[in-house]
């Protein structure tokens, strides 16, 4: 019998019982990235393999691969059929030991998880901060057809399978339906072979003259009066220049629930959410690959046409998303905007700098 935390092994389950009360309560290493806490060193570096995105154990059989050892092991029981920790109540048996502590509590009274705001006890810590989420009125689900968000992911799921079957708008040409009016007046420049609004100063297209009006004003202002004093660069609102002041300072203070990552700004915070609804509404009608937001398809899209539309100014190199080209761009103008607090050393990337903080 071993301990999942330490690797101990231990003759008789009551044994392990006993040892893993030696690791309740001491959560003395914290992540540097989103403050999350463990009892030994070897589970922080486990956690960290989240933020970074390396998965080292893959398994034979499948070909899935995960980040933690720990998760690797069960996988491999799933796989054999072994499920060695038996419930004394009842006799299902699990894969395991958090998922036979978890199940007992179904066996017992007791809701050891107890709700600040108005006092209402779960039996498990999931069901509590699913719960709390209804208090804080935060709404982290997004419908990414239509814009609504939800405070839980079931509304988000109910949504898309009844509300996204009304689609009000029809093309009358060749009856495609959109769920808002711009879509379908968009499309409707296929069948007249009307050129779209086109911006004067980036070319960029707009379905309607209030979208390229908006654009102009954020985009190609001459005022921009909020100018950050580490790099120079500048806004045309201080909640922007705030935002952008994060890039340098590292803050992160919008925190998901869910997994614990944290994000600059609340709309990426938002953004994020979608990845645990698990609901993947945008098809690819290239290779019927499905993705859970429309940033993800037409990113995937550029796999089949081969487009990399963002192309360097400096050296001609072309790249298949805008966020790419700007970290390459850094190579020629040499600028640095992500500086460590801990040494002052400067990075141009914010993969190599988070990679540099955890050494801290």
């Amino acid at each position: 019998h071993k301990c999942e935390i330490c690797g101990n092994c231990f003759g008789r389950p009551e044994l392990l019982l006993t040892h893993m009360q030696t690791h309740v309560d001491h959560p003395n290493h914290h992540c540097t990235l989103c403050n999350k806490s463990f009892v030994t060193a070897d589970r922080l570096q486990c956690h960290i393999r989240t933020h970074s995105g390396e998965k080292r154990f893959t398994c034979e059989l499948c070909g899935k691969s995960f980040s933690q050892k720990m998760s690797f092991d069960y996988h491999k029981r799933w796989h054999a059929g072994e499920k060695p920790y038996e419930c004394d109540i009842c006799g299902r048996r699990t894969i395991c030991f958090g998922d036979l502590k978890k199940h007992k509590r179904m066996h017992s009274d007791k809701r050891p998880y107890v709700c600040e705001v108005c006092g209402k006890s779960f039996r498990f810590i999931s069901n509590l901060n699913r719960h709390r989420k209804g208090h804080t009125g935060k709404r982290l689900y997004v419908c990414q057809i239509c814009g609504r968000s939800f405070i839980y992911n079931e509304g988000l799921r109910d949504h898309i399978k009844a509300g996204q079957k009304e689609k009000l708008f029809c093309c009358t040409i060749c009856q495609k339906q959109f769920t808002k009016r711009w879509l379908l007046k968009q499309h409707m420049n296929l069948h007249t072979g009307e050129t779209p609004l086109k911006c004067e100063f980036c070319h960029k297209t707009f379905p309607t003259s209030k979208a390229k009006g908006v654009h102009k004003y954020r985009k190609h202002s001459l005022e921009k009066k909020y100018v950050c004093n580490v790099c120079g660069k500048s806004f045309f609102n201080r909640f922007v220049l705030k935002s952008h002041n994060r890039i340098h300072t590292g803050e992160r203070p919008h925190r998901c629930d869910t997994c614990g990552k944290s994000f600059t700004t609340p709309q990426a915070l938002k953004n994020h959410g979608i990845v645990h609804s698990k609901i993947k509404a945008f098809k690819c009608e290239e290779c019927g690959e499905t993705f859970t937001s429309q940033t993800n398809l037409k990113r995937h899209c550029s796999i089949h046409t081969g487009q990399r539309p963002f192309q360097c100014d400096f050296c001609g190199k072309s790249f298949i998303q805008k966020v790419h080209l700007v970290c390459h761009r850094r190579i020629h103008t040499g600028e640095k905007p992500y500086k460590c607090h801990y040494c002052g050393k400067q990075f141009s990337d914010p993969s190599t700098f988070h990679k540099h903080k955890v050494r801290h």
